[in-house]
């Protein structure tokens, strides 16, 4: 992960050092794309599920840590604030990442910005009690990018008090269902050896109650573009006594799926090939090299690849060398990419 100028002073701290991983993300998303930080009320933004999941996390916290505040237990408190910064570094990260660097809506980025930012500034005034450094320092870093910042964090209202509408216990309950089928997924897909890059068919989706039912329908695109399926079938009810709900994969592959697959590991790699280059404005050739099924692949998605990369052109080489080539293999095929000039 990118760092900033500054170092972060408590990352070595364990229960603060998921937190100062976030930050770091924070700081350079604002580097990258500082118009997105919005100075209107949360309540304004179109905030996602994961967004809105955070956000109540958050508050979820701050009302346990409230409850110390007279007979402070500091193992308790560093257990709270580091499953806090696990939670955003493990589940907020992953699904937002690139939607924030990256992503083309304006108010979805505005809204993911601003979401993940206050949430550290909350943070940053729950931990003054207890963690009074970690709490000024990280205060320091975010007050910048304030409108109108106050002259040190314990002048910032603990949250909960005019953020109560934002706890939302329902969206808490309900991400954790969508975690839960997310971390599934991932397990089958790991276990039948199939990257997160191949798409599948179909997932069957069986939820152990109604609550369950409603909450994989409301979050149904999200959990197509994180299982890398095309369709999701939510089936019968599971037993209750079922400790998660049930996923099924679809794990055959069509050449059409294996195709798309290879298109879509060939956008991923160029794509950090650019990232890398931080390459942004000159277009590009995008030099590829592989067997049959490689060319295949990349003749019947040349266009989404183009498209995916904003590269001019994908050129073939005999050879694959080059300075910047990236190897990766597809079955008992090997390919690279390059980027050239």
């Amino acid at each position: 992960m990118s760092r900033s100028p500054r170092e972060v002073s408590f990352r070595n701290e364990p229960p603060l050092r998921a937190l100062a991983e976030v930050l770091d993300f924070l700081r350079l998303a604002i580097k990258q794309r500082r118009p997105y930080l919005a100075s209107r009320p949360l309540g304004y933004l179109a905030l996602s599920n994961v967004d809105r999941w955070l956000l109540a996390r958050t508050l979820e916290v701050a009302a346990a840590l409230e409850t110390l505040l007279d007979h402070p237990d500091l193992e308790a408190v560093e257990g709270e604030v580091a499953s806090l910064g696990r939670g955003m570094q493990d589940r907020y990260l992953p699904l937002c990442h690139a939607r924030l660097l990256e992503g083309d809506s304006d108010a979805d980025v505005r809204a993911g910005m601003t979401a993940l930012f206050e949430s550290l500034l909350w943070t940053a005034r729950i931990l003054l009690p207890f963690l009074p450094e970690a709490s000024d320092e990280m205060f320091s870093l975010l007050a910048p990018h304030l409108a109108k910042p106050p002259a040190q964090v314990d002048h910032l209202p603990w949250p909960g008090e005019s953020e109560g509408e934002l706890f939302d216990e329902k969206i808490l309950q309900e991400m954790a269902t969508i975690f839960a089928v997310l971390d599934r997924g991932r397990a089958l897909r790991e276990e039948a050896g199939v990257p997160l890059w191949q798409p599948l068919s179909l997932c069957i989706l069986r939820p152990r109650s109604e609550s369950e039912r409603q909450a994989l329908l409301g979050n149904e695109g999200l959990l197509l573009r994180e299982l890398g399926v095309k369709t999701a079938e939510i089936g019968a009810d599971a037993e209750r006594s079922a400790p998660e709900p049930v996923v099924e994969l679809d794990l055959r592959l069509t050449p059409d799926l294996e195709d798309e697959g290879i298109a879509r590991k060939v956008i991923e790699e160029a794509v950090a090939l650019l990232r890398d280059a931080r390459v942004r404005d000159q277009r590009l050739d995008l030099v590829c090299h592989g067997g049959r099924r490689i060319r295949r692949a990349l003749d019947r998605h040349s266009d989404r690849v183009l498209d995916g990369t904003g590269v001019r052109r994908i050129v073939w080489s005999e050879t694959g060398d080059g300075p910047s080539a990236v190897r990766f293999t597809v079955g008992d095929e090997e390919a690279t990419v390059a980027l050239s000039r």
